[in-house]
Parts: structure tokens; sequence; C-alpha cells
């Protein structure tokens, strides 16, 4: 007996949006093979767990290094709301713009996660970006 797998969109988006999501990894790893750190979005199943594991209860800020386009920002928001103040650092000018569709409002900063500190120093919280 097969059985067949199911495949479920992520919330908020249908198959189509899907399908571009998809495409537009392999589209940057091809581009970039060493600036992606996948293939493929991550899951709504590690989405989760990773959230999970952030302390949003305070007041200082949540990273989403290498942020792809916005899904754990995303749910970091859906998560904590409003308040939770997230600073994405990306280096793919592709995906730079669909983490800005998909999460207006949330400070996106242009970089190699690599360099961090200087990338915090140059664009610090509370400075403005």
């Amino acid at each position: 007996m097969h059985t067949r797998r199911v495949h479920r969109p992520l919330r908020g988006g249908g198959l189509i949006e899907q399908i571009r999501l998809e495409t537009r990894f392999m589209t940057e790893f091809m581009r970039a093979p060493f600036n992606v750190g996948s293939v493929c979005p991550s899951s709504r199943a590690l989405t989760q767990a990773l959230v999970r594991t952030a302390d949003l209860s305070g007041t200082g800020w949540v990273g989403d290094l290498g942020a792809g386009n916005g899904i754990v920002a995303r749910e970091l928001r859906m998560r904590g709301g409003a308040t939770v103040r997230i600073i994405a650092v990306e280096i793919s000018t592709g995906f730079r713009r669909a983490f800005s569709q998909q999460c207006p409002g949330v400070a996106i900063v242009v970089g190699d996660a690599q360099y961090l500190g200087k990338l915090l120093g140059t664009h610090a919280p509370g400075r403005g970006i």
C-alpha cells in the first residue's frame, strides 16, 4: 500500500505561492550557492521550533540571521505581536526584496551575518536603520 504525501502550503499562501517560494530559494542558490544556507525554505515545524526558543518577553531585540524571505520573522511577529523587535540580516538581493514584502516594518540589514558585530555597529538598533 502506498501512502500519498499531501503537500501543505504555508499559512496565508496557496500552492502557487509555495511554488514561487521554493523557486526563489532554488534560484538564489543557483545564483550564489555560498550565500544561501539551504535550497528550500524552512518547514513550518522548524520555524515554530526556532521561534519557541526566542525570549519575546523582554525589551531586547531578536535577530533573524540569514532571514531569507521572512518566514521566521513572520512567525516571530505572530507569536510575539507587534511589540517584538526584530532585526534581520540578509545578504541576498532577491531574498531582501521578498523579505520586505512579507515583513513590512521589520528592520533588515544588508550584509553577511559573518560580520554581525560590524553590521550592528553600523546599523545599531535604536539608531534608525
